[in-house]
């Protein structure tokens, strides 16, 4: 009867720490989701006003090291 009790229990906290979790990485994903939004609408607004710049020697630099 008593081991019953515990599993019940055990059971109940691990249930809502597992539905805890879930919410705090839906939040998570949800932000995350949002600023990558924000930031590419910041780099359209960007091309298309024509202030969009490229580091070239960065880019340079980043596609030699792939062909190495």
């Amino acid at each position: 009867m008593i081991s019953s009790i515990n599993q019940s229990t055990l059971f109940a906290t691990s249930s809502q720490s597992v539905l805890k979790n879930e919410t705090k990485k839906s939040e998570s994903t949800m932000q995350t989701q949002s600023s990558s939004e924000s930031r590419v609408d910041a780099i359209k607004k960007q091309i298309n006003e024509g202030t969009y710049k490229i580091d070239l020697q960065g880019l340079a630099s980043k596609i030699a090291d792939e062909l190495m």
